[in-house]
C-alpha cells in the first residue's frame, strides 16, 4: 500500500527496484538479487512489481517491501509508478527492461522531486533498436529510447560491449554510462549437491554435457543437439537440457530425427539449475545473442567447465577471452563439438573457475552500485 509522505524532499535511505514479475528469467533474478543486497546494506527497499506471480517470489528477502502495481503492461503501470514516486520519494529507481525503462524515465521527469533514474539493458540494443519498421510499435519505442535514455542519471551497461551500443545506437553521454556486471549468487555449495539425484549425473562411467536456459530459438539449443550428435563414443556421453519454452517440441523432434532420444534428457524447468551444474562434466552455452548470460556465470561459479559461443561481448568478457574455456563462433556446430571434446578431455581447474566468478557475486556488485550511483 502506498502512503503519503510528509516531506517534499526524497527519502535518502529508500530505493526502488522495478520487477515485472517473479517468473524464472534472468532479468528477474538480477533485480531480486539487487533488492536483497540493497536491503542487507541498510536501505529501505521497495520492489515495484507489475505482477506478483511466479516461483521467484520466494527468493525475495522478507525485508524488501512489495508494492503490487497489478499491471499487465508498462502503459497500464505508468500513473501508478508516478503516484508511487510522488508519495514515497525514493532516492533512486532501478529499472532493467527496455519498455519499463522508458516509463520510469518519463515518470521521473514528471514528479516534483529529484529521483535518480538508473536504467539498464539486458537485451542488446542491436536486436531491438536498429532499423525498426517505420511507425511500428518498435519504431516508437526506439524513438523514445533515443530521446529518454540520455536523460537517465545513469545507464548501467552489463558489459563493455553493451556500453559501446549505448554510445553508438542510443546516443548516451559516456559520462552517464557505467559498466557493472549482473549479480550472481555463489552457487558452489554442498547443499546444492547433497540431496540431488539424477541417474546420469551420479553414474561413475557417464560424462554429462549440460545446457540450461529458455528453449527459444535465440538460445541455439538446436545447435547444441547437432553438435552432440557429432561427438564420438556416445555410449559414455549424455546430454541434459534444463529449461522450458516454445522450442521444446521442435527440439525433441530433432533429437528423434538424429537418433539421440535415449541419450538426451529434457528435464524441463528447474528452480535449482546449480544442482546440475555442480555435477555436470561440461556446460555449453550455444546462444545466438546475449547481453551478459547469467547461466554462464552460474556454471563458472559452480566450478563446471564451460564452452560458449561468441554470442556478444558479455560472453567473451565472462570467459576472459577464452582463458576460462573454449569460445566458438555462433552456430558453428563442428566447432562446438570440438570445443566440448576439448573441455571434457582437458577441463579448466574448478578452483580457477570459482575464483573468477567472485567478480559477479551479489554482494560485490551491490557495493559497486552503492559506490558509483547511490553515494
Amino acid at each position: 500500500m502506498i502512503v503519503a509522505a510528509g516531506s517534499s524532499r526524497n527519502n535518502s535511505n529508500r530505493v526502488c527496484v522495478v520487477i515485472y514479475d517473479f517468473e524464472p528469467r534472468g532479468v528477474q533474478r538480477v533485480q531480486i538479487r539487487l533488492a536483497n543486497e540493497f536491503s542487507s546494506l541498510g536501505y529501505d527497499v521497495d520492489a515495484l512489481v507489475f505482477n506478483c506471480s511466479g516461483p521467484l517470489l520466494s527468493t525475495l528477502s522478507p525485508s524488501v517491501s512489495v508494492v503490487d502495481l497489478s499491471a499487465n503492461s508498462a502503459k497500464s503501470a505508468f500513473f501508478k509508478i508516478i503516484k508511487y514516486l510522488f508519495y514515497k520519494k525514493p532516492q533512486a529507481i532501478f529499472s532493467a527492461e527496455d519498455h519499463i525503462n522508458i516509463v520510469a524515465l518519463i515518470a521521473c521527469q514528471l514528479v516534483p522531486v529529484k529521483i535518480k533514474c538508473v536504467v539498464s539493458c539486458h537485451v542488446s540494443p542491436k536486436l531491438w533498436a536498429l532499423k525498426p519498421k517505420f511507425l511500428s510499435k518498435r519504431w516508437y519505442m526506439v524513438m523514445l529510447a533515443k530521446v529518454l535514455y540520455p536523460k537517465a542519471d545513469k545507464c548501467v551497461a552489463i558489459s563493455s560491449g553493451m556500453k559501446q551500443e549505448y554510445l553508438e545506437i542510443l546516443g548516451v553521454n559516456p559520462d552517464k554510462i557505467t559498466v557493472i556486471y549482473n549479480p550472481v549468487l555463489s552457487l558452489n555449495s554442498e547443499s546444492a549437491v547433497s540431496d540431488f539425484q539424477h541417474p546420469w549425473l551420479n553414474h561413475p562411467n557417464i560424462k554429462v554435457v549440460l545446457g540450461v536456459g529458455n528453449l527459444s530459438r535465440i538460445k541455439g539449443f538446436d545447435d547444441l543437439i547437432r553438435a552432440f550428435s557429432l561427438l564420438q563414443s556416445r555410449e559414455f556421453l549424455r546430454l541434459i537440457i534444463v529449461g522450458d519454452g516454445p522450442e521444446m517440441e521442435n527440439l525433441v523432434s530433432l533429437s528423434n530425427e538424429l537418433g539421440l532420444r535415449e541419450f538426451i534428457d529434457f528435464v524441463g524447468y528447474s528452480p535449482t539449475p546449480e544442482s546440475f551444474m555442480n555435477l555436470a562434466d561440461v556446460f555449453v552455452l550455444t546462444s545466438r545473442s546475449e547481453g551478459l548470460p547469467t547461466v554462464l556465470i552460474e556454471a563458472i561459479g559452480a566450478g563446471c567447465p564451460v564452452v560458449s559461443t561468441r554470442c556478444g561481448g558479455g560472453a567473451v568478457e565472462i570467459m576472459e577471452d577464452g582463458d576460462l574455456g573454449p569460445l566458438v563462433d555462433v552456430s558453428d556446430v563442428e566447432g562446438i563439438c570440438e570445443a566440448v571434446h576439448q573441455a571434457l578431455n582437458n577441463p579448466i581447474k574448478k578452483s580457477k573457475l570459482i575464483k573468477s566468478s567472485e567478480r559477479f557475486s551479489s554482494s560485490a556488485i551491490a557495493m559497486e552500485y552503492l559506490e558509483r550511483i547511490l553515494i
